[in-house]
């Protein structure tokens, strides 16, 4: 469980001997990133987010049923696989059956979620992978396995998700990247972070969806290390938040 990922990190920082550090994550790993700096604010130099995964409710169904506007028939090689009855909650459906179903249709599943995954990265339409009865297909699944379990608990968060106690991050330097083109994590998950946190500095990348390796996010991201490891902070970095009227 999340809890125990977060005692691990600092378990690691313990061993390692290091007082402070700069906290760095992508993804489910930023939005772990988020609540083990929650948890631990004074072990931390500062954050650098990127593509943040918040783990709530909202941030689950944008991934296994609204991002369906985007590419829907790529969303729908992922649908035929479950009953018409269930297509109102895939998440619910998918994790259920990935986690205790029948072990081919949990395989199937977890097939068509690897290619729907692939598919909003890429932002564009890509076939499942066919079964290939190896080890592979055992790894695949026992991948999609562990993010079910995960997402069955809705990764072990309160309802506000990785936000949950942000606040006693106080001033500690937050730095926000964002796809303006991620269809997996959506930019809003990043405006919500740094509404939370009035400190954190938020850079929109243009161009530039959930993967790290597309080369304006790759960029972005080492700047916005070398920029911390230079100043220690984020002042002059990314756009502050918006005053209100």
């Amino acid at each position: 469980h999340t809890q125990a990922l977060i005692q691990d990190i600092e378990r690691l920082r313990l061993q390692l001997k290091i007082e402070q550090w700069l906290v760095v994550g992508g993804s489910w790993g930023a939005g772990l990133g988020l609540a083990y700096a929650s948890a631990h604010p004074n072990a931390c130099l500062g954050l650098v987010l990127r593509g943040t995964f918040l783990g709530r409710v909202a941030d689950i169904q944008w991934f296994f049923q609204d991002a369906a506007q985007l590419l829907p028939d790529a969303w729908w090689a992922l649908a035929r696989h479950v009953p018409s009855a269930q297509r109102g909650d895939m998440a619910a459906y998918v994790v259920e059956q990935v986690l205790h179903g029948d072990p081919a249709h949990a395989l199937a599943l977890a097939q068509a979620w690897s290619a729907w995954e692939g598919a909003l990265t890429d932002r564009r339409a890509s076939l499942p992978p066919s079964s290939s009865g190896t080890t592979a297909d055992a790894a695949l699944l026992a991948k999609y396995r562990l993010q079910s379990h995960y997402l069955a608990a809705q990764c072990f968060f309160p309802p506000e998700g990785a936000l949950a106690g942000c606040t006693v991050l106080g001033k500690l330097p937050v730095a926000l990247l964002h796809g303006r083109l991620d269809w997996i994590c959506r930019p809003q998950s990043a405006w919500d972070v740094q509404q939370a946190l009035p400190g954190s500095r938020l850079q929109w990348i243009d161009q530039a969806g959930h993967s790290p390796y597309e080369p304006p996010m790759a960029t972005a991201l080492v700047a916005a290390i070398a920029h911390a490891a230079q100043h220690g902070q984020f002042q002059n970095w990314g756009q502050p938040l918006p005053s209100g009227d």
